[in-house]
């Protein structure tokens, strides 16, 4: 059993320790909206990601350790692993215009590997960006932020509900028959965009491999391959060297 206490606070997350083991741990609050329409809607997110967190274990997924609800009701509580390296858009607003392009291949190459791991077992995140991306204290990505995604039933299977960050959401998502997990392959090459633009010390200087690895990811969804063509196509031409 889990005894914590509160060493530091970040927004909704707080640095958390076990008293008997002296682990840490991140501490994420999901409050509950009054509003009767809003409070169905945050407590089936809160839900959303406990069961589909809880489900996943992999090296580039954040693992899930315990989750409860506060007895006043209003907050639901998730003990997760502790991501000491921040988000990757906290890294790259450290680092804005200083990082080599082998830094980004990096994160893009371990995303997809988490990416590849959550899509076979039929899961679509549906709000992949840098601030849903976490790092570890040696520069390792963990995949985090469940409470959008879903999970098709079948490999036939599609999704119809729209969500997610607006700039990162695939423009395809709308069109009739609904989508798959192509949605989270647009939002990487988004992100790869974001990256290309925000943290390069040269992002016109850049090179094609990187450009044509963003054509990719945004071309439309009946081309667009998926993570592990992506992992085997676009890592022979793009270095991949540690953020640490």
């Amino acid at each position: 059993m889990l005894i914590i206490f509160t060493i530091r606070t970040f927004g909704r997350v707080s640095l958390v320790k076990d008293r008997k083991t002296g682990l840490r741990f991140a501490l994420k609050m999901i409050k509950h909206q009054i509003h009767p329409i809003t409070r169905g809607i945050d407590r089936h997110l809160a839900e959303n990601e406990i069961f589909i967190t809880g489900s996943l274990h992999h090296p580039r997924v954040i693992n899930l350790y315990r989750a409860f609800n506060i007895p006043n009701g209003t907050f639901v509580d998730l003990v997760l692993e502790l991501a000491e390296g921040g988000s990757v858009q906290s890294f790259v607003d450290l680092n804005a215009k200083r990082l080599k392009e082998e830094h980004i291949a990096h994160i893009l190459k371990e995303i997809l590997e988490g990416l590849a791991y959550i899509h076979e077992r039929g899961v679509i995140h549906r709000d992949i960006k840098p601030l849903n991306v976490l790092l570890t204290r040696e520069g390792h990505v963990k995949i985090a932020d469940f409470g959008l995604s879903t999970v098709l039933d079948s490999p036939r299977a599609r999704a119809t509900r729209i969500w997610g960050t607006p700039w990162y959401m695939d423009t395809q998502m709308k069109l009739p028959g609904g989508y798959g997990c192509e949605v989270d392959i647009y939002a990487l090459g988004r992100t790869a965009e974001h990256l290309r633009t925000t943290a390069l010390a040269l992002p016109n200087g850049c090179s094609f491999a990187l450009l044509d690895f963003i054509r990719l990811c945004t071309q439309d969804r009946s081309r667009r391959p998926k993570a592990p063509e992506l992992l085997k196509v676009c890592f022979d031409s793009l270095a991949d060297v540690p953020l640490c």
